[in-house]
């Protein structure tokens, strides 16, 4: 499996509807071209937090290099 660009917003709402009609994550999946663990974290978020969004990291980078104090 090939890693892809990010799957659409719709694409994303189109495969928690089929997941809403009874499809298994892995048919799901295999019709994404993506993971079944990535379709169960699409539903996940769908069901917990109502949105199937892409998520950005917001730690800032470098926050973890500080000067050394002795």
């Amino acid at each position: 499996m090939v890693r892809r660009n990010v799957t659409s917003l719709h694409d994303r709402l189109r495969f928690v509807s089929m997941w809403m009609s009874g499809k298994t994550f892995r048919d799901i999946a295999r019709e994404a071209d993506v993971r079944p663990t990535t379709v169960s974290r699409w539903v996940r978020r769908w069901v917990y937090e109502g949105h199937v969004q892409i998520r950005h990291n917001i730690r800032p980078a470098g926050l973890y290099q500080y000067p050394l104090l002795f």
